[in-house]
């Protein structure tokens, strides 16, 4: 249906119900003899929720196992998805921060991998991640934890067959000691 109204520049419009997606929105113009123009029409995309299966990921260096980066330095892996996102989800950008709060940062064009720099010192820490879509809306946001252990082990040792200077046997008990250490290469 239509309604008519007198000519305005502009005029404030309720966009069809329903579900997120395309909208569009005629309007013909009439003068005071009847006479009624063409139609004219302008489209829009009604997108009133936020990016949805937001998530982050951290992987750190090659040599670490899973769960684990000896360097500050590790690659988080970003995705989530929206019904407005664009080709090569150019309408979505993400802010991502060692704060849950997500203090002093930047927007960015949306990215599916990010170096990102953790604080200092050994132990976990979390990465956090925030997605928003071209008009606005922000998902939940979601964290990621790694265990920094940049000191090596230290203090290691080792004694063959009880630290005895020789043996006559071809296989020896190896005593090994090190602080910091959960594997070992021989």
């Amino acid at each position: 249906g239509s309604t008519t109204y007198p000519y305005a520049a502009s005029l404030s419009w309720a966009l069809a119900a329903g579900a997120d997606g395309a909208r569009t929105v005629y309007v013909r113009f009439k003068d005071r003899a009847g006479n009624v123009s063409a139609a004219a029409s302008d489209g829009i995309t009604l997108d009133t929720g936020g990016p949805t299966a937001p998530a982050i990921a951290l992987v750190g260096n090659a040599t670490a196992q899973a769960g684990y980066t000896g360097t500050p330095v590790v690659t988080a892996t970003l995705s989530a998805t929206d019904t407005n996102e664009g080709a090569g989800k150019a309408n979505l950008q993400v802010r991502v921060s060692n704060d849950p709060g997500f203090a002093g940062a930047s927007w960015q064009p949306y990215t599916t991998t990010l170096p990102w720099v953790l604080p200092i010192g050994d132990g976990e820490k979390t990465v956090y991640a925030q997605f928003r879509d071209a008009v606005g809306n922000a998902s939940l946001a979601v964290s990621a934890a790694i265990t920094l252990a940049e000191t090596p082990p230290s203090a290691g040792t080792i004694a063959l067959a009880g630290g005895a200077p020789a043996t006559n046997q071809q296989t020896v008990t190896a005593t090994l000691g090190a602080t910091g250490a959960t594997r070992m290469q021989l």
